[in-house]
């Protein structure tokens, strides 16, 4: 069993999103997600489509079943991996505390996702001391979230990292040691026109999208068939589907390939 925790003791920082749709896409080794919220539960409505991401959502109020459960699965060596979605704030904190008495919890790895507003460099310091009082060992990630340009994004991120042609400090070396490995999501505005116009998650709207782009030869036939509005409303979907297809590599190669800080000498 492997458990990947996202948690920040600050809301709107893209927790939800990065459980239920970039995490599927660049760990599809990671089948279950439980979304661990007193105010929010992420889902979906699409009558036409179900989807394939599994996930339980436990009031923050009962978290013990949800630990519970995890901790079964430890116990009976099921090979079932975890994603863990936390809520903003207290919600962070009583997750955090919770775990401290787990026998799974050092075997748990964190994932901080953040953005370029300034405060957030204070929550990234309190997320970690708390995650520490809870495992001295646990690897600890952070995850740059709506990056603009992926190789400018330090100038975007100048709440960690500064700017000498600006004046401003870099602070990151506050937290550098803590860190294991920083991650890397684009904006996504693809995102959006799937959930709002599909009503999917990202993972199960591409599965369609590949089963079309695989056989595009087969579905033109059957558009031709059924006339030209039919064909034509096609190649439109086709030509999505592909520029969905394209974004998925985008998110997949921006979160795996690791990002080092540029030398001091060059920024």
């Amino acid at each position: 069993m492997k458990i990947k925790a996202i948690v920040n003791t600050k809301g709107g920082v893209g927790k939800s999103t990065l459980a239920f749709n970039v995490f599927p896409i660049v760990f599809p080794e990671f089948k279950k997600i439980y979304e661990i919220d007193s105010s929010n539960i992420t889902k979906l409505e699409n009558k036409e489509k179900e989807n394939k991401i599994v996930a339980e959502n436990f009031d923050i109020k009962k978290i013990d079943i949800a630990l519970d459960k995890i901790d079964m699965v430890e116990m009976e060596e099921r090979d079932e991996n975890i994603i863990i979605d936390t809520g903003a704030g207290a919600d962070t904190k009583i997750f955090l505390d919770a775990i401290s008495s787990e026998s799974f919890v050092d075997s748990i790895e964190f994932y901080i996702p953040t953005n370029d507003d300034w405060e957030q460099f204070q929550n990234i310091v309190d997320t970690i001391a708390l995650i520490r009082k809870v495992s001295k060992t646990a690897k600890i990630n952070l995850v740059l979230n709506r990056v603009h340009d992926m190789l400018n994004l330090e100038k975007q991120f100048l709440n960690l990292f500064g700017s000498k042609e600006l004046g401003i400090d870099s602070r990151f070396e506050q937290v550098q040691e803590e860190i294991s490995q920083i991650h890397v999501v684009p904006n996504m505005q693809m995102l959006g026109i799937i959930k709002g116009q599909y009503k999917q998650f990202l993972k199960d709207f591409l599965e369609t999208a590949h089963s079309l782009v695989d056989n595009e030869q087969k579905y033109k036939k059957e558009w031709v068939k059924e006339g030209e509005e039919t064909f034509l409303k096609g190649k439109k979907k086709l030509r999505f589907f592909k520029k969905a297809i394209e974004f998925e590599e985008t998110v997949r190669n921006a979160f795996n390939n690791e990002w080092k800080k540029a030398n001091d000498d060059d920024w």
